[in-house]
This record gives C-alpha cells, sequence and structure tokens, in this order.
C-alpha cells in the first residue's frame, strides 16, 4: 500500500513513520506529496487529495515554511502507471532540481506499490543538468529510479564548499538508498558524486549502464567518511562493461578521507574506450577505511588488487579483507578469495 494512502502519514502508536531511514523528522517538519498524474502546481500539496505535479515545485514550496517546519520536510513522490508493452513506467520529466542550504534534513521518497523496487517511480531527466543537486545536509533520497542523466552532469550531485563562514552548500550526512541510477554516461563525474562531502551513506542501489557508479574527485575538507554496502553495480553477465569506467572513483582526497565498502556485487570488468579508470575500484584519493565482502565476476584470468592493482586500486592503508572473485577453471565453478597484491 503506497504511503499516500495516509494524509497524515504512516505511525506507530503516533510516531510517525515515513521510512525506515527517516523515522522522526516528520514530527516536526510538514510532508509534501507529489503525483504528476492528479496533481497541480497550484495546490498547496499538503495531502494527498491537493498534490502537486512536479518534484521540481514541491522543494520550492517546502521553502517557504516556517524554519521549524523546514527542516526534516518529507515529499512523498508517487508512482505512474504501467502502459502495455513497455519495459519502464511513465516518468517524471525532470532535471536541474535544486535542494538548497534552507531544506536540512529533507526526506525525497517514492511511494510505489513496493517499496523494495524502486523502478515504479521513475524521473527521467534532460541533457544539459544534472537531475539532483544536494546542496544541504542529513538530506535522505529513497525508493526512486533516476534515469539519462546529463552528458556532463550525472544524476545526483551532492555539493559542499567547505569553506568558513559564508557557506553557500554543505551536503554532509546524506543518504541515498535503494534507488536505481542508470544510463550514466558521465566522463567527469558519476551517477553519485560526493565531492566535498562528509558522511554519504549509499546503500541498497542498483548501478545499470553507468560510466562511473559513486565518484568522488577533489575536496579541501580535511575529512571525509563514506559508506557504500549492499548495492549492485551492473552484474548481467550479457554486459561487457563497454561502457563503464569505474564502479568507484575516489582520487584527489584530502590528508584524512576515508571510505568503508562492503556487501557490493561488482562487475563487469570497466573496458570503455577512452577511459580513465578501467578497473572495478579505484581509491587513490582515500587513505584510510575497509573494502570487505564483495563480489567481482568471472573476467578470464584472475585480478589483482593493491596500489597498482589490475582490478582495482586500494592503497596499503585501506582494509581489504573477505572478497570473492569467481574462479576462471571451468570445472571448478567456486568462488576464491581475492588477496592484496
Amino acid at each position: 500500500m503506497a504511503y499516500t494512502n495516509f494524509p497524515n502519514g504512516v505511525t506507530s502508536f503516533g510516531v510517525p513513520l515515513p521510512s525506515q531511514s527517516n523515522m522522526l523528522s516528520a514530527m516536526w517538519s510538514t510532508s509534501y506529496f507529489v503525483d504528476v498524474t492528479y496533481g497541480l502546481d497550484g495546490n498547496d500539496g499538503v495531502s494527498p487529495d491537493s498534490p502537486l505535479a512536479t518534484v521540481t515545485r514541491a522543494i520550492a514550496v517546502a521553502q517557504t515554511a516556517t524554519a521549524q517546519k523546514t527542516l526534516g520536510s518529507v515529499i512523498f513522490v508517487r508512482d505512474r502507471k504501467w502502459t502495455a508493452n513497455t519495459s519502464d513506467p511513465l516518468n517524471y520529466s525532470e532535471s536541474g532540481m535544486v535542494v538548497p542550504l534552507a531544506l536540512q534534513g529533507l526526506h525525497l521518497l517514492g511511494t510505489g506499490p513496493n517499496q523494495q523496487n524502486p523502478w515504479s517511480v521513475q524521473i527521467k531527466g534532460g541533457s544539459t543538468a544534472a537531475i539532483l543537486t544536494v546542496r544541504a545536509p542529513n538530506v535522505v533520497i529513497e525508493n526512486l529510479d533516476f534515469n539519462r542523466g546529463s552528458s556532463t552532469a550525472g544524476h545526483i550531485v551532492f555539493k559542499s564548499d567547505g569553506t568558513v563562514g559564508t557557506i553557500t552548500e554543505m551536503a554532509s550526512g546524506v543518504a541515498v538508498v535503494n534507488c536505481h541510477l542508470r544510463n550514466s554516461n558521465q566522463s567527469t563525474t558519476g551517477a553519485i558524486t560526493i565531492d566535498g562531502v562528509w558522511f554519504a551513506n549509499v546503500e541498497g542501489c542498483y548501478f545499470t549502464n553507468c560510466r562511473v557508479g559513486v565518484l568522488s574527485k577533489t575536496s579541501a575538507d580535511t575529512c571525509l567518511a563514506h559508506v557504500i554496502r549492499g548495492n549492485h553495480f551492473d552484474v548481467s553477465t550479457t554486459d561487457s562493461g563497454a561502457n563503464i569506467d569505474a564502479h568507484y572513483a575516489f582520487s584527489g582526497g584530502p590528508a584524512y578521507s576515508m571510505a568503508f565498502i562492503g556487501n557490493d556485487m561488482v562487475g563487469p570488468l570497466p573496458a570503455v574506450s577512452g577511459g580513465t579508470y578501467l578497473r572495478f575500484i579505484s581509491l587513490t584519493g582515500i587513505n584510510r577505511g575497509l573494502v570487505a565482502g564483495n563480489t567481482f565476476p568471472q573476467v578470464g584470468a584472475l585480478l589483482t588488487f593493491g596500489a597498482t592493482g589490475s582490478g582495482g586500486k586500494v592503497p596499503v592503508n585501506v582494509g581489504f579483507v573477505n572478497n570473492w572473485q569467481e574462479r576462471t577453471a571451468s570445472a571448478d565453478a567456486d568462488s576464491q578469495p581475492i588477496f592484496r597484491t
């Protein structure tokens, strides 16, 4: 049952429960409802009976609330119908959306009938801007499908200016949970870009045909700590990796930066023409952290993982334990552990 069937949100003993990742903010904040089929951007958007038509308008309306109500706002995005003989649902055609610093703690939540399947609430971007840019801290993006970002700007971009004094963007403590990201063909940004951001969590997401899945390139900050776990990266055995450069790429990081990458299904081996990384993972900008419990597909000869590894660049101070790769011998289909080289 979709969340939009509950005008006052989902509660247990009076406590709002909009989702697993944002359980309590709705106690103080305002919820907004988006329904492109039946909504109007002239509505107030504060109930399923008067929904807005676009996410862009919902973000704008949320900014007009009082400071107390702005903090931790929730935007529920309703799914659209599937039509016969199509592989995708009807979509929200939006790009260039920006979550400003004022909307701290915003939760952008797709409310399809199957909360384990984000495909049903699809946002299809254009070709000139990122689908969504986040400049506020503690933002959660959940249960959404992002399709066709810009050739230069990516799907989701988290930005933090890292300055002292006047701050215009500070997207730290952010999360992308149970989302589908696909057809991101950028060479300079990832499907998810987290430059300059502290404490980003990417969990339970599915990446399809993304040149770079999660990317962090440069930062003036002194500490980063990212958790990436339980994701799937192009695990189809028919995909040659010809459109992929890296599933994770962290380069040019600050003096103290950390990443924890675990329990991901990673594949295929990146092989895009003219690629920058051409490895499953490239963590040259990370000097602390852990890569554990990940699986890598059969690609012929066993690959190496280490400072200059052919399968992944993993610095010496980043732990690399309990990772697996399928054996190459056809007579032995078991997986085998990968050791740092």
